[in-house]
């Protein structure tokens, strides 16, 4: 996907690049500043579709 968050599988696939998020074996998954650096930039991401997106939001 170039860049751009157009669907919900878009938005999964960037979800994917940060395991901090999902893979509770990893020592980022407890590591709030790790996650909360992931969530701001699938933030950014999906900024570009809907401008208005809260971080709520994307959890």
């Amino acid at each position: 996907m170039p860049g751009v968050c157009h669907t919900n599988a878009g938005l999964i696939e960037e979800y994917q690049k940060y395991p901090c998020l999902f893979a509770v074996k990893s020592r980022e998954y407890k590591n709030k500043h790790a996650r909360n650096k992931a969530l701001k930039a699938i933030k950014t991401v999906v900024q570009e579709v809907k401008p208005d997106v809260t971080i709520a939001e994307i959890k």
